[in-house]
């Protein structure tokens, strides 16, 4: 082997580590970009934990709202066959009389039962558009987990 080929040797030698040194940097590249990845992984989780905790307190609320309306439906049942037998009484005592005040009290008391009702109907109302909300934001929560899960 004469001197020129320890020559060809040397600078094969030599791209050999200039090429393993750019592996080099390229793999700490790497590494950095993934404890980035890792970091950013981290937040998410911890700002997913924040929403699941707040959504966890949204549906605790809408249970307790939940609750209260079941606590009005059956208050408006009671109200309703307590209406129902004045009503029953009403029409025994008009058959018997026919006095007319009592169709004027009779026709008073539908119309604010009609009234109250309305007011109820609008407040369930409200109360569902709420709910439908919630849980748009729940799926949307939903999907970005999974998306995140996806990518993790």
């Amino acid at each position: 082997m004469g001197s020129g080929d320890i020559t060809k040797e040397h600078d094969k030698l030599n791209r050999v580590l200039a090429e393993i040194a750019e592996l080099r940097a390229i793999m700490n590249g790497f590494g950095n970009a993934l404890a980035s990845v890792k970091t950013d992984v981290a937040e998410l989780k911890v700002g997913l934990s924040s929403v699941e905790s707040r959504l966890t307190a949204v549906e605790t609320r809408l249970t307790s709202v939940e609750t209260r309306l079941t606590s009005v439906e059956s208050r408006l049942t009671s109200v309703e066959s307590r209406v129902d037998d004045v009503e029953e009484k009403l029409a025994r005592r008009l058959q018997e009389t026919k006095p007319i005040w009592v169709d004027q009290l009779k026709n008073e008391l539908r119309s604010e039962m009609q009234k109250g009702f309305r007011e109820l109907s609008y407040r369930i109302d409200a109360l569902a558009v709420e709910f439908n909300k919630f849980q748009g934001y729940q799926r949307d929560l939903d999907d970005r987990i999974i998306t995140l899960e996806h990518q993790h």
